[in-house]
């Protein structure tokens, strides 16, 4: 309510800030205002799944930023949508005609069956279109070595516990959206720390093990998020996750680097591999 309030008034009181769509075209808005790839695939698509059947006679809307982004590129193709209006970044638009599909009612909440449309939906275009041929294996952990934020610092340490349990080290990053339906399809155990990479736990076969890493609460602004288990618990895949200490006590949930007490990772992984036979 805040966001909307701010950019209200900013085009009430900037008018220039203002884009008039008067036509009689019928404008479809999906998008979150958080950006990521969990808000994008598990709720802009699932909006636009809900109109899927009506797309050609509808103008998506989507933010200029958006453009040229390879997991919002690829996750539109197979839908086939025609028109894309782009907004003007700094830009409010007025509609006449606009579809707003309903969003969830929160984050953590989701729809078994629209899940499992949605993820056969992705696997069969991807298996139609293409031949992919990777060997990563089954065991996925997840580096975010490469973002630049929310790490694990003594990753190095958490490496050769990962190896001899049999997985293998992927950056999401070096792949393409269609890529990691690909990868992920054939994955039955993922481990990463909290973050959008876990969203790929959708393209899993159902029955899989998903483990996550979570900041311990260390100030006023922390909470646990529970996104990620709940995703789980719907997909039918067994959800374990471990407490980290944050290398900044100060740093919120979200940006904080983490390190992982390796002791109790060996022994988690040792009741995880009971689950994995």
């Amino acid at each position: 309510m805040k966001e909307a309030s701010f950019y209200y008034y900013d085009a009430l009181h900037n008018p220039d800030k203002l884009v008039y769509l008067e036509s009689e075209d019928r404008f479809l808005m999906i998008h979150h205002p958080w950006f990521m790839y969990y808000h994008w695939l598990c709720e802009s698509i699932f909006r636009l799944w809900a109109v899927k059947d009506n797309l050609s006679q509808l103008i998506l809307l989507l933010p200029e930023e958006y453009a040229g982004i390879d997991f919002v590129d690829k996750t539109l193709l197979p839908f086939g949508v025609g028109k894309i209006f782009y907004i003007p970044k700094g830009k409010s638009l007025m509609v006449r005609n606009l579809c707003l599909p309903q969003i969830k009612p929160f984050i953590e909440s989701y729809d078994y069956k629209l899940l499992l449309q949605v993820r056969d939906f992705y696997l069969n275009y991807v298996t139609s279109n293409y031949a992919y041929n990777f060997n990563l294996g089954d065991r996925l952990y997840i580096s975010r070595e490469k973002a630049a934020r929310k790490k694990i610092i003594n990753e190095p340490e958490l490496v050769p516990v990962l190896k001899r349990y049999g997985f293998k080290i992927i950056y999401n990053e070096d792949y393409d959206f269609f890529e990691q339906v690909a990868i992920y399809s054939r994955a039955t155990c993922v481990i990463s720390i909290h973050g959008s990479g876990l969203t790929n736990m959708l393209f899993m076969p159902p029955g899989g093990v998903v483990f996550e890493f979570q900041k311990r609460l260390t100030n006023s602004r922390d909470w646990h998020s529970v996104a990620f288990w709940s995703l789980s618990e719907v997909l039918k895949h067994h959800y374990y996750h471990q407490i980290c200490e944050p290398s900044d006590v100060q740093a919120d949930y979200f940006t904080a680097n983490y390190i992982v007490d390796i002791n109790l990772f060996e022994k988690n992984m040792e009741l995880l591999a009971l689950d994995l036979k």
